[in-house]
């Protein structure tokens, strides 16, 4: 799971930080208590040889060492590099999918908000699923014996039967299905929006209605959730291939053969280098392997950013902000205002707003820092955020023509209220 940080917060506590830093990683790493055990082990012979002869073990040229941590250094860089640019890629299909959930959750309210809240909800809750699918997939698992799998468990099932994306039915059906289980949802969730848009054609007189899309708004809107739900597959499909299509095995087994050989030879050059100094030398190798080591574990985690490690997604994250999104668009009831302008707002395209027709003349800019009284009256509160202009707001008086059919006109800006001055002098 992703950890989220504040850089300039963290001057000298991150000394002092356990989770989500290299030290599990690289301590629990073989490699690295197989190379302290080899180095400890040759400042001991080391250390033996010079008390019997006093020449101790044969000298290693300092430059062979730098050599060698020169080509490791590069290829360390190198690989993390393609692992960054990776893990950056398969978030920008990640975020493609929470954009597409976002786009699919307005289809469906400015279509179908005329529609029963089931008819909105089988239209959402499918592909909210086909996304719960494709992450649940994406997630790798160990089993009992330490081997990873891939696949959707059963306790993520439950999970999607529990936050109503599926029924009982169709998650026998996903079950069953041998192809792309998210893709196979994404389609019901397309045949929900076909029936829905048939449904809302009012049927011919003497004869059933058509079951097909045949007048070009019908068409319209269904190209539409289709060409969303084609994006969706897209980005699902793009972070399979990805993930699936690693770095290259012998690249990565070059790699860990250099790691390995290049620190051997550190090891023995400093040795030979600080003069069998037991405890310098062992903490400059420790702090050599300890950075070496955890760029190799970090790029390894970045490299699949599906699971439960400190650097990869938060999925769950990417799942609520969708869900609630989706409920949160569908729930929304504001009606279009039309020609009609709330009271407690000003025009500025209208005659009495000619001093709101300048952002200097508003008087705020990103933030109204103005205190607002406590224990006030809350349109007194209102009152005092409204725009305020810097210079005396005079008022041009404007004759409304009489309101259409008798009834009372409605209020279009500050010209069609009456001030309190001019009450309080009435």
């Amino acid at each position: 799971m992703t950890i989220h940080y504040e850089p300039q917060n963290l001057q000298i506590s991150f000394i002092f930080r356990w989770k989500g830093t290299i030290f599990p990683l690289v301590l629990s790493d073989p490699m690295f208590w197989f190379l302290l055990i080899v180095h400890v082990g040759l400042l001991l012979w080391d250390g033996k040889l010079l008390r019997e002869d006093g020449e101790g073990l044969p000298p290693l040229d300092w430059q062979a060492s730098t050599v060698a941590m020169g080509l490791l250094t590069f290829f360390l860089v190198f690989y993390g590099n393609h692992c960054y640019s990776r893990y950056f890629e398969l978030h920008g299909h990640c975020v493609g999918i929470g954009r597409t959930m976002m786009l699919w959750s307005h289809l469906v309210h400015f279509n179908f908000s005329h529609r029963t809240p089931a008819v909105r909800w089988n239209q959402m809750r499918l592909m909210l699923g086909a996304m719960h699918l494709h992450y649940a997939f994406m997630r790798r698992e160990e089993d009992q014996f330490g081997v990873e799998h891939q696949g959707v468990s059963t306790e993520e099932w439950r999970a999607m039967r529990r936050t109503n994306l599926f029924t009982r039915a169709e998650i026998a059906a996903l079950q069953k299905y041998r192809g792309y289980r998210p893709f196979l949802a994404a389609t019901w969730a397309l045949a929900e929006v076909r029936t829905a848009i048939i449904k809302d054609k009012p049927e011919r007189e003497g004869g059933p209605q058509k079951s097909q899309l045949t007048t070009m708004p019908q068409l319209s809107i269904f190209g539409n959730f289709e060409k969303c739900m084609e994006d969706f597959c897209a980005h699902c499909g793009a972070t399979m291939e990805v993930l699936n299509q690693p770095v290259p095995f012998p690249y990565f087994h070059i790699l860990k053969l250099l790691l390995l050989v290049a620190l051997l030879i550190l090891s023995y050059a400093l040795i030979e280098l600080l003069l069998a100094n037991v405890f310098l030398s062992l903490t400059c190798y420790t702090v050599a392997c300890f950075i070496m080591i955890g760029l190799e574990q970090i790029a390894i985690g970045m490299s699949d950013p599906f699971g439960n490690d400190e650097v990869d997604f938060d999925l769950d994250n990417f799942l609520q902000s969708a869900y609630d999104n989706a409920v949160a668009k569908l729930c929304d009831s504001r009606q279009p205002q039309g020609e009609y302008i709330s009271s407690d707002m000003d025009n500025p395209l209208e005659r009495g707003g000619v001093e709101l027709r300048s952002w200097e003349n508003v008087g705020v800019g990103l933030f109204d820092e103005r205190p607002t009284p406590r224990g006030g009256d809350p349109k007194r509160s209102l009152e005092l955020a409204a725009p305020a202009s810097t210079a005396p707001q005079q008022r041009i008086p404007i004759t409304l023509p009489p309101a259409r059919g008798g009834s009372r006109s409605a209020r279009t800006g500050p010209s069609s209220r009456t001030s309190p001055q001019s009450r309080y002098r009435a």
